[in-house]
């Protein structure tokens, strides 16, 4: 190890011997004769101190492969200002594997694929089952059609028998017996009184209204709004003298025999007139909606 250490460093050009000396003792001389330490080294090279330590003692296992170990020994010559060629020249010599491009293999083609005997087994089971498919199918198809089934004769109706019916007696006429005669006649019956026309009017005719309507006063009612409003007016007898929509551009004058009951659906927007003078219409706090009564005298109640 010291001859080689000592080996001139002329023979990094080429002109030295291959075996003069070996990679590791080449690159170790020429850091010690520049002053560098292995721990600046292995910082330049961006390597362990470890394996720069193992590179100078040409302990190239622990670099890996051959591939890896030439890289490493280029890069370290290229530090040094050494021939990378010479370098890895006594690297080969040391190992004896000739510098060459480590060749690509190719990919072998993959075996043929065998199709085991499973598979063939479900292929020939799925033919057989195709054929025996196809010759049902067949075999449906050209079946003749089943024969028609016989049809039962219908049997004739019976016919019910009846009972014969009985011929239809014939009535004896019953002469009448003549009663003797009374001495005594019965009393003339009483003429017959009618009632008259008024009183024969059907309910609910104006006529009966009238004739069972209390004696009154008839009061003039003039209604006039300044908004629509519902209104009802019902005379004495009960009946509906106004039932419908008030508005502004109509005012509404109806007479009847008081007492008058009176509806309106939105008071405030109602004036009343009773006989040509003007009345108060009640009103409840908080409703628009009243009911009053116009009494015979016109007095609002």
């Amino acid at each position: 190890m010291k001859e080689e250490a000592d080996a001139p460093a002329t023979g990094l050009q080429g002109t030295a011997p291959v075996g003069s000396a070996t990679p590791g003792g080449l690159l170790r001389q020429e850091r010690e004769r520049r002053g560098a330490t292995i721990q600046q080294a292995a910082e330049d090279l961006h390597l362990d101190s470890k394996l720069v330590e193992a590179i100078e003692a040409n302990r190239f296992e622990a670099l890996g492969a051959p591939v890896y170990a030439k890289g490493h020994l280029r890069k370290y010559a290229m530090l040094l200002n050494l021939s990378p060629d010479v370098v890895v020249g006594r690297y080969e010599a040391l190992m004896g594997t000739p510098e060459a491009p480590t060749p690509i293999p190719t990919a072998a083609p993959p075996p043929p694929r065998r199709v085991g005997r499973f598979r063939v087994s479900l292929i020939i089971i799925g033919v057989l089952f195709g054929a025996g498919l196809f010759g049902w199918i067949i075999l449906v198809l050209l079946a003749p059609p089943p024969p028609p089934k016989p049809v039962p004769p219908t049997s004739a109706p019976r016919e019910t028998a009846q009972a014969p019916t009985p011929p239809p007696e014939v009535a004896t006429p019953v002469m009448p017996v003549p009663k003797p005669a009374s001495s005594t006649a019965p009393p003339a019956a009483a003429p017959r009184q009618f009632a008259p026309l008024a009183a024969r009017a059907s309910p609910g005719s104006p006529s009966q209204a009238v004739a069972q309507a209390p004696s009154g006063e008839v009061l003039q009612l003039h209604l006039e709004f300044s908004e629509p409003s519902w209104i009802e007016v019902y005379d004495a007898g009960g009946e509906r003298l106004v039932y419908g929509m008030g508005t502004p551009e109509r005012a509404r004058s109806v007479s009847g025999v008081g007492p008058l009951k009176v509806v309106l659906g939105l008071a405030s927007a109602v004036t009343a007139e009773v006989n040509g003078r003007n009345v108060a219409i009640p009103r409840r706090a908080g409703r628009d909606g009243v009911q009053f009564e116009i009494g015979a005298d016109g007095a609002v109640r």
